[in-house]
């Protein structure tokens, strides 16, 4: 996949960062909040901005040393995860 990661932030969402990368993603629509590590943070932030997924995952092992198949499978899941919670 060379273009964007196929997912989209909602519109009604809002995301925040603070700390070391941490941060929050908040749905205004249905008042649900969720605290992400710094590593959702960097998935969201790819979504956000239409990284690709090699570019991503490139990313991401270099920051912290996991290997590729690890990391893509990090980032598949969470990806999946924000979906089901309509992020």
């Amino acid at each position: 996949m060379t273009e964007g990661l196929g997912y989209r932030i909602n519109p009604h969402v809002v995301t925040s960062t603070y700390d070391e990368g941490e941060g929050v993603l908040i749905d205004l629509e249905n008042r649900r909040y969720f605290n992400l590590n710094e590593t959702a943070m960097a998935i969201v932030r790819g979504v956000a901005e239409q990284t690709s997924m090699e570019a991503l995952i490139a990313s991401l092992v270099s920051r912290y040393e996991v290997s590729a198949p690890t990391v893509q499978a990090s980032v598949e899941r969470t990806l999946r995860e924000l979906a089901v919670l309509g992020f």
